[in-house]
Parts: C-alpha cells; structure tokens; sequence
C-alpha cells in the first residue's frame, strides 16, 4: 500500500518492472475553509493558506515534538493546526509563510463543553505529511473566523 500525496513524490515499483512516479496535484486542495466544520472530523484534507501565529516547539504526553500555528484563508477563515513529529524541525512552518499541507487530519472536540487541546478541535499534520512552501513571504490575512472541529 502506498500512501499518495503524502510526499514530494511516490514511487511505485509495478510488477514488470516498470515504475510510476506521482506527485501530488494543486487541483484537490480546498483553499477556502468557510464549509469545514462538523464533516471533517476524521477526515483527511489537502490544505492550502497561510501560516501564522506560530507557537513554540511543545512535546506531547509521549514526548513526540509538536507545534501550534494557525492556517489561515484568502477570506480570513483560521484552521487551528497541530504539527506531530519530526517534520516540527524542518522550515516549512513559519509565520507568513504559504503552503499546502497534505493529508491533514481532522480531529474533533470530544464534547461539545470541552477546551480545544493538543488532541483535539485541530487539524494535524503528521510527520509524513509533505508541507509545500509556495511562498515565503506571503501578506498578513486578518482573521474573520476560526472553524474548530466538532
């Protein structure tokens, strides 16, 4: 099983042979993040904003390093993000930054009273998700509305 439009590329070794390279496409990103709510619980999702309000590096209850940062859209739509693992390290997630973050899961509050913590009301971008930088320097969008996951 490969897990496609996780990375730069896949590689696929067919049978006879012959190999198929793939490399995720820009048409299945949703950049307008108006519609999320209950629905993408659970749900993967190719996410395309800008990043911004970056927090620091934390580690989970067992010690994995994560990262706090909301991604935001053309109209001011926030998605609170969580990156998990190694890919915390790497450049890809800084303020002003705008990027498409693939295979983003969507985990919502346990209950509707609950606090938006490290586990939950967030999307999460695992450390086999690719985050590709479109660019580096990107305007500041005001933010309208945050669209936490139920």
């Amino acid at each position: 099983m490969v897990k496609l439009q996780s990375g730069r590329q896949s590689q696929v070794h067919l049978s006879d042979g012959a190999m198929v390279v793939m490399k995720p496409s820009p048409l299945g990103v949703m950049a307008s993040f108006s519609a999320l709510g209950s629905h993408a619980n659970g749900q993967v999702w190719n996410l395309r904003g800008v990043v911004q309000e970056v927090g620091p590096i934390e580690y989970s209850k067992v010690q994995e390093p994560m990262k706090a940062f909301k991604l935001v859209d053309a109209e001011g739509f926030v998605l609170p993000m969580k990156q998990h693992g190694a890919g915390v390290f790497e450049d890809g997630i800084q303020d002003l930054h705008e990027v498409i973050v693939w295979s983003a899961l969507g985990k919502g509050l346990k209950s509707a009273t609950r606090e938006m913590d490290e586990e939950n009301g967030s999307f999460w971008a695992y450390a086999e998700n690719y985050i590709l930088i479109l660019k580096t320097i990107s305007p500041k969008v005001p933010i309208q509305e945050v669209r936490t996951i139920f």
